[in-house]
């Protein structure tokens, strides 16, 4: 109950792992439960559209991105964002083959930004 409590305070899996760590003394949810979070969020149909670590990664994207707007020499920074870009191509493969994604999606540089809002 309260992992759906959380969840729908709009908290991310790991967050709520987090929480229930520190406040409630929780060390192991799988332990407790037999089942993950995202498990039981999934059941009670409560998970986000995209993966946690896929969001991050567009997060860091979108970060990078508005750095080199910013500064245009940064050559590491570039290189970051092609690295960047090539995990987030390779994570969403993985997630298409184990159907945690739509066979559609796919991941463009003009909609990242409007991904994580």
């Amino acid at each position: 109950q309260i992992i759906i409590k959380l969840a729908k305070s709009q908290k991310s899996p790991s967050q709520i792992g987090i929480i229930l760590r520190d406040s409630y003394g929780v060390p192991s949810i799988a332990q407790l439960t037999g089942k993950s979070i995202t498990q039981i969020l999934s059941e009670e149909k409560l998970l986000p559209k995209l993966p946690e670590d896929l969001l991050s990664l567009i997060k860091r994207y979108v970060d990078i991105t508005k750095h080199i707007q910013a500064n245009k020499k940064d050559q590491p920074s570039i290189i970051g964002l092609q690295l960047t870009e090539s995990k987030i191509k390779r994570l969403a493969k993985y997630y298409k083959r184990n159907n945690k994604l739509p066979g559609d999606w796919r991941f463009s540089r003009e909609r990242a930004s409007l991904l994580i809002e």
